[in-house]
Parts: structure tokens; sequence; C-alpha cells
């Protein structure tokens, strides 16, 4: 499996099919010209992470919770929320969990709160955790690490956080919910709703969320900016290693130490 991150909370899956997560748009970045993938996933309705006609190849879109199979990818996706206030601030969002090659990725989206038990037992066991990291839109950095201890995955993708400049030159963008200043050759075939999709969006209890406002601390980000990685890997404090892509396997990962993978661009 080789996975390479494209900027925001965009990765591109490759095993025998192509999988993207969450393209962005242009108030972003640009994607690669030559994009293309037979399946693309979206977490949420916001331009920074929908823009599928930024992928070529006429991928299958997966834009809700159920149960859904694009080849060699079986992909589960878990009703969550993008704020702490049951989506009353900033809506749903949801959690893919994409099994292929016999490991298992976690991508959270635009995750904004600790995750239930319910939630927990339907994501199930983790290799692979795609989180964001930057605050202010999503779960704080602290509270990052709060889930990948939920979660327990033996690598974890940061993602959704603002580039360093000699890493990634590109400007920082605010969320489109909010004005802060300014190859595979397979064709992707419908899901059949009877047999590859669970017939309805699971249900989930929620746990007592507060609805009060929380004053800003040391661990969060400030002024609609959001954090770079550096506060996210301190609070996690694992090994960390920086690749312009990963490549791996499931012999290679039972080999490897619980870590941290920053991608170069």
């Amino acid at each position: 499996m080789n996975i390479k991150w494209l900027g925001q909370s965009c990765f591109k899956i490759k095993c025998q099919t192509t999988l993207v997560t969450d393209p962005y748009g242009p108030m972003v970045g640009k994607l690669p010209s030559d994009l293309t993938a037979d399946a693309v996933t979206v977490s949420h309705n916001h331009g920074d992470h929908n823009y599928v006609k930024g992928v070529s190849g006429q991928p299958q879109v997966l834009d809700q919770a159920g149960h859904f199979n694009v080849n060699e990818f079986d992909i589960k996706g878990v009703a969550a929320f993008h704020d702490n206030q049951l989506g009353q601030k900033r809506g749903a969002d949801i959690v893919y969990v994409i099994r292929a090659e016999n490991l298992t990725l976690c991508h959270l989206g635009d995750l904004g709160h600790a995750l239930t038990k319910d939630q927990l037992a339907e994501i199930g066991p983790v290799d692979i955790l795609m989180i964001p990291a930057g605050g202010f839109f999503t779960i704080e950095p602290n509270e990052a690490v709060e889930v990948v201890n939920q979660i327990q995955p033996k690598l974890v993708l940061p993602m959704h956080y603002q580039p360093k400049k000699s890493l990634i030159p590109s400007p920082l963008v605010p969320h489109p919910s909010i004005a802060v200043g300014q190859r595979s050759s397979w064709s992707a075939r419908p899901v059949s709703d009877h047999a590859q999709r669970s017939p309805a969006t699971p249900s989930i209890s929620f746990r007592a969320l507060t609805n009060q406002s929380v004053p800003l601390t040391q661990h969060q980000s400030k002024d609609g900016v959001l954090a770079t990685v550096d506060k996210f890997t301190q609070f996690l404090g694992w090994e960390v290693n920086e690749v312009d892509e990963l490549v791996v396997d499931r012999a290679k990962l039972d080999l490897m130490p619980r870590q941290t993978v920053i991608f170069k661009r």
C-alpha cells in the first residue's frame, strides 16, 4: 500500500485501486493535475474537503455513513460531528474506516469531539490513523492526543494543520464555514444499496457534550489560525519520521514501533 499526503485532509491511497480522501478546492491550493482515483471519500460538505471535480477517472463518491465496497477496498462510514455540540455549530462529519491488503486505516475528517463508546466499537481496531492536528475548526492538538489514545493505532498521520513554510509553501486559508481574515484502469462500479451498503445510517448515542464556550489555553489554536503539527507531536510524544510517501504492508507494519509520520510536500 502506498499512501501520500496531498495537503489539508487529502490523501492518495494506492493499492491495485486508488482511493482519494477529502479533496480540497482552490481555496486551499491546487490538487495535482494528474490526480486520478477509483473512489473518493468526502467527510463533510465543505469546499476544502469535497472538491470531487478535482479528481479525474470518474471516481465513485462516498459521502455518507454506511458500508461500501470498491474493488479491494472495504469502507465503512461512521457518523460523527464537526464540533462538540452535536453538529449545531459546524454540522456532521463522517469517519471512514478503510480496509485493504490486510491493513485498516481510519480517516477522521474534521472530527470535533472525543469518540463515544458506540463510535469506537463501530471503528474497531486501527493500524493507521489520519487525524486532524491543527485545532480551531476541529479537535485541538491535546484533544487529538486523547483520540489517539482512544483508538490506539500503530501509525499516526497528522492532517489539517498549518504547514511549515520550509516544507509546504502554501498560504493559510480560512475554513469556508467561518470568515477569518483573510490509477488504476478499473472503472468504479456503483454500490448496490442492497448488497454493498448498510440499509441505514447507524444510530449512535452521544455522551453529554458541553455547549459552554471554553477559554483558549496553551493547548489550543487562536484567532482562526491552525496550529502547526509541532504541538500535536510534542503532546503525543511518539517517535516522528518524515517521509515523501509511506509504503507499507502488514509484515513491515508489524515490525515498526508506534510512530507519527509527517509528509513532505
